[in-house]
Formats: structure tokens, C-alpha cells, sequence
């Protein structure tokens, strides 16, 4: 059971993560107005690293990847 609850934790984040990824992708075609080349991303995803990982340790104090707590909600 517990590591059934791990999994959908582990879940929970790649899917921020991912949505992180995505967000900054975004906002470096609209502030280029042309698709990123995979150069210019990469330079760009190496510091947003640390500000993801950031959003993460938030979200997890702040109980966001608590299943528990957010069904019973």
C-alpha cells in the first residue's frame, strides 16, 4: 500500500516538473518569437534546474503532494 502512495507522489512531481518545462519552453518562444533551438533551451533549463527543485521542496512542505490530506479536501 505504502509504496503504491510513493508512486503517485513520484507521479504528482514529474507532472510538475514537466509542467515546469514546459512554462519555461513557452516563455522563451514568446520572448524570441521564433521556436528555442536546443542550445538556447539547454542554457536556459541549466538554471531553472534549481528554481524547479525549489518549487518542489515548496510544494512539498506546503503538503501539496499529500494524498491524504488533499482527497480529504
Amino acid at each position: 500500500m505504502r509504496f503504491i502512495y510513493r508512486i503517485k507522489q513520484i507521479i504528482l512531481i514529474l507532472g510538475d516538473l514537466s509542467s515546469y518545462t514546459v512554462g519555461l519552453w513557452v516563455a522563451l518562444l514568446i520572448r524570441q518569437f521564433s521556436l528555442p533551438t536546443g542550445e538556447y533551451f539547454a542554457r536556459h533549463i541549466e538554471i531553472f534546474i534549481l528554481v524547479f527543485l525549489f518549487w518542489i521542496i515548496i510544494n512539498y512542505i506546503n503538503g501539496l503532494y499529500d494524498l491524504v490530506r488533499v482527497k480529504n479536501s
